[in-house]
């Protein structure tokens, strides 16, 4: 969609007493495809008055998707004063770095490999099944790697007018190897809470405190909460996932919630209904790394039309479209902002189509990924997070010769694979190891590790002399 002229965030455009519970999903159409919802802050926007209706939730989690994102947004706001200019502030730094790269032909930076960390809060009152299985959240991780690579075996039926607006992102995720203390990790969590639904405007599933899971370190990682259950302050539930966008709030927490229902795809994920295919974590992670909704936000109820086409998504290439789809329409979809073929973008993992329907990103959406990744959460670009356990080197390494090279006291082996660093097949005794730019630094700990590699070297630092 387009971006236009847009009017600054600021509490004066909102009522107050709707701040915290804006942007809820509060009705459903007669017609499955067509979702409509309340307006968004005014930051996105053109400017304008906005009208806030106020209508009964009747929809369910098979009817329609619920994401909380912006509404998450609006309680952050609420809570902090600053957010509004700071986040302001990030998307003019955004904007100059996509017009940089546009204007320079920079390259954009290799294959980025995100290390993931799921927190998985279980309430056996709730189902058994809320402690999901390990097999479901690897299927989730597939279902990433696919979907950012465009390598998802449904891409194909990207309608022919949208193919070459077909992006693949070049992001990768990972389960976790190491933990925030470089302890070997599995990259998953559990917690047996007497949680049933989480707060979503307080963030509770994100403290141990509220019966949830600390945050690890979100420079390190990206965190997703998965939870058996979301409310928000007024009650109302339905809510099956939302992330917190970049500087959008504290660091604390960072990252994306997730319903256990939706994780993953089948036949690991064993739940029916229209959103077991592992989409909503492709859709929430796109809100972690900077995108809005496909829409813009500024749909409002369909009698009032007070906001028709006046919002964007800040992005080129995706056309202007009136408000969210849902279920899985028909090729062309055309309304009062696109009226005419190829009509709206509604197959793209930013709109609230089904999970079966959501299979594309954008070239422009692409370009505030990547930016975002050069910007706000430039420290992911270099983690080497992602190596299991099982590619840990024994061996021991004594000495510093003020060189910034470690000296190997005895030969090093990975599981009888022999380990290749600095051009060398072995380390033996005497051996000199260069750390730059491969040294990591951890506490109470040291390893080595070349970027974008599994050959690691950990040594403990009782063995530095």
């Amino acid at each position: 969609m387009n971006p236009v002229e847009r009017k600054p965030f600021t509490k004066s455009n909102m009522k107050s007493s709707d701040m915290i519970a804006n942007y809820l999903n509060l009705g459903e159409s007669n017609d499955r495809s067509v979702v409509k919802y309340q307006s968004k802050p005014a930051f996105f926007v053109k400017g304008f008055t906005l009208v806030l209706v106020m209508m009964l939730l009747i929809g369910t989690l098979n009817a329609q998707r619920n994401c909380g994102t912006m509404s998450s947004l609006a309680a952050q706001m609420e809570r902090d004063s600053t957010l509004e200019e700071r986040m302001e502030e990030m998307e003019r730094n955004l904007q100059r770095i996509i017009r940089q790269n546009r204007e320079t032909g920079q390259r954009m930076l290799p294959v980025i490999t995100i290390p993931v960390v799921f927190h998985v809060l279980y309430n056996n009152s709730v189902s058994d099944e809320t402690n999901i299985s390990d097999a479901q959240i690897l299927s989730q991780i597939e279902v990433l790697n696919e979907d950012f690579r465009a390598t998802n075996s449904d891409i194909t039926n990207v309608p022919g007018d949208f193919s070459s607006d077909v992006a693949d992102i070049e992001i990768e995720f990972c389960l976790a190897a190491f933990d925030p203390d470089g302890n070997p990790t599995s990259g998953i969590t559990r917690k047996l809470t007497s949680i049933t639904q989480f707060n979503r405007d307080t963030d509770e599933c994100k403290f141990d405190s509220t019966g949830g899971t600390d945050i690890w370190n979100r420079d390190r990682f990206l965190n997703i909460w998965v939870v058996p259950g979301i409310t928000n302050n007024e009650g109302n539930t339905g809510i099956i996932g939302y992330a917190q966008f970049p500087d959008g709030g504290a660091a604390s927490t960072d990252g994306v919630v997730c319903l256990y229902t939706t994780i993953g795809r089948p036949p690991h994920n064993p739940f029916p209904g229209a959103f077991n295919l592992g989409r909503t974590t492709t859709h929430e992670i796109g809100h972690w790394l900077n995108l809005r909704h496909i829409w813009g936000d500024d749909c409002d109820d369909e009698t009032t039309l007070t906001q028709e086409c006046a919002g964007t998504d800040l992005v080129d290439d995706t056309p202007d479209q009136r408000c969210a789809n849902g279920g899985c329409p028909t090729f062309p979809r055309l309304d009062s902002c696109s009226l005419t073929s190829p009509g709206v973008m509604f197959m793209n993992y930013m709109d609230y189509v089904d999970d079966d329907c959501m299979i594309m990103f954008s070239n422009g959406q692409k370009e505030r990924m990547r930016a975002t990744l050069d910007g706000f959460r430039s420290s992911l670009q270099n983690i080497n997070q992602c190596c299991p356990p099982s590619w840990l080197v024994s061996g021991v390494i004594h000495g510093f010769d003020g060189r910034n090279y470690y000296r190997a006291a005895n030969q090093i082996e990975s599981n009888n694979t022999l380990l290749t660093l600095d051009s060398k097949t072995v380390f033996q005794a005497g051996d000199y190891i260069d750390l730059d730019p491969g040294f990591r630094s951890l506490p109470g700990s040291f390893f080595i590790a070349r970027p974008g590699s599994c050959d690691t070297l950990s040594v403990d630092t009782r063995s530095m002399e």
